[in-house]
């Protein structure tokens, strides 16, 4: 269940910051100028599909994970160049996991996902960086059959980035750092774990469609994820989680008026080389992404 609480936490923050309006010369790189604020709701709904074989190539189990954030940000422009910002987010996600000639396992997770601050830069339109730090004050909760499980993180992220625009096309490169991270199993007895690694590089070039009252990026996402490792108190550490991810899709925004925009984004992902664990074969998959929302500036 670890490794697809990893899945559920990365898919459901995939929206934010993907869809914005027109302010900082790119849709793709809005941040608000000068002294204006901008206030986002971005609800979602993902479904990935994951299957399971073992090492002799048999198939083992299948999985499906189905996510439904609600995403409330804002962001304040602390001049026309730099903006600093806050996220967070609610939501459920309902994993299933079917063993070959075994009935269906339900694991749940519910709550409040971790809390963010991000900061924006902005060099003439062109180059861009910025990061987003993850908060994650409070111990993660893994789900059992009898009770859901949290969608915190239990820890502590990083994600540093850097960007470029020029005309229609453009290039971002981020890479997340997470710190150690604490979950309990909500076991009687209850046994503590402590999860280290599990970082992630994400590349993504997209091409900018400005038609009039808003404008549409269509984007390729990679991802490639390390392994974590996971040591309960008095246990033995397991590895697993890493994988390779590729997603093509499509977000923009359609401005009603000057300070009120609708956003949407849609997207379909790849994922393979999943390590479950040493026991089983790579796994591999497949998942789409709705996502909508609003956002007013001030």
């Amino acid at each position: 269940m670890r490794q697809f609480k990893f899945l559920v936490l990365a898919m459901s923050v995939g929206f934010v910051g993907a869809a914005h309006a027109a302010n900082s010369g790119s849709e793709f790189w809005f941040q608000p100028k000068d002294g204006q604020s901008a206030v986002k709701l971005d609800v979602a709904t993902s479904a990935i599909k994951i299957e399971v074989k073992n090492l002799d190539g048999s198939k083992y189990s299948d999985a499906e994970v189905a996510t439904m954030p609600m995403i409330l940000s804002y962001e304040y422009g602390l001049d026309d160049k730099n903006a600093m910002g806050v996220y967070l987010d609610l939501g459920s996600s309902t994993n299933k996991s079917t063993l070959v000639g075994a009935p269906t396992n339900e694991y749940k997770f519910t709550g409040m996902g971790d809390f963010h601050l991000t900061y924006k830069g902005d060099l003439d339109g062109a180059l861009h960086y910025g990061a987003d730090l993850t908060l994650g004050m409070t111990k993660a909760k893994d789900a059992t059959s009898s009770k859901n499980g949290s969608r915190n993180s239990g820890g502590l992220a990083v994600e540093p980035y850097i960007g470029y625009h020029l005309g229609s096309y453009g290039i971002k490169l981020a890479y997340l750092l997470k710190m150690e991270r604490t979950s309990t199993n909500q076991g009687t007895p209850e046994v503590e774990s402590k999860t280290t690694g599990g970082n992630a590089l994400t590349l993504t070039p997209y091409y900018e469609l400005n038609y009039g009252p808003g404008a549409v990026d269509f984007y390729l996402n990679y991802v490639n994820a390390g392994d974590s490792t996971t040591t309960p108190t008095g246990g033995t550490s397991s590895s697993g989680g890493a994988l390779t991810k590729i997603s093509l899709g499509a977000s923009g925004n359609y401005e009603l008026t000057s300070a009120v925009a609708l956003l949407y984004k849609l997207e379909y992902t790849s994922l393979s080389d999943m390590n479950v664990s040493s026991a089983f074969a790579k796994a591999s998959g497949s998942g789409t992404y709705l996502g909508a929302g609003v956002r007013m500036t001030f």
